[in-house]
């Protein structure tokens, strides 16, 4: 676990709050896990769902960030390599909750270091 990580006890609380609740739906773990790291990372953003697809033009990240392809062709993301709490060599793609129990009020900058038009 993340007991040793440098924040841990700065977020933990937060964390520990949504999983002791035991939320019967994954997708209730989720939009609750992404709306405290959203509020964490001071990122002002509203999460919202549609009852069918809808095609968006512009920002439109549902096909680009994709498990099953490699995150190394993606156009809009390059992981920045930062210090982790487990073994010796970057992981990359582990989860926000990992940067923000290593990095704290940091890991809003490295989110943004990890934009392509960043390292371009």
């Amino acid at each position: 676990g993340y007991g040793k990580a440098p924040f841990f006890e700065y977020f933990a609380d937060y964390f520990n709050e949504v999983f002791n609740k035991k939320p019967t739906f994954l997708l209730d773990l989720n939009v609750e896990l992404l709306t405290i790291c959203l509020k964490l990372l001071k990122i002002n953003a509203t999460v919202s769902f549609t009852e069918n697809f809808e095609k968006i033009a512009e920002n439109d990240f549902r096909n680009i960030i994709h498990p099953k392809k490699k995150f190394e062709l993606n156009k809009i993301y390059c992981p920045f390599v930062y210090s982790q709490n487990f073994g010796s060599d970057f992981v990359p793609n582990l989860s926000i909750i990992d940067l923000l129990m290593n990095h704290g009020n940091l890991s809003t900058q490295i989110v943004n270091s990890s934009t392509k038009n960043e390292h371009s």
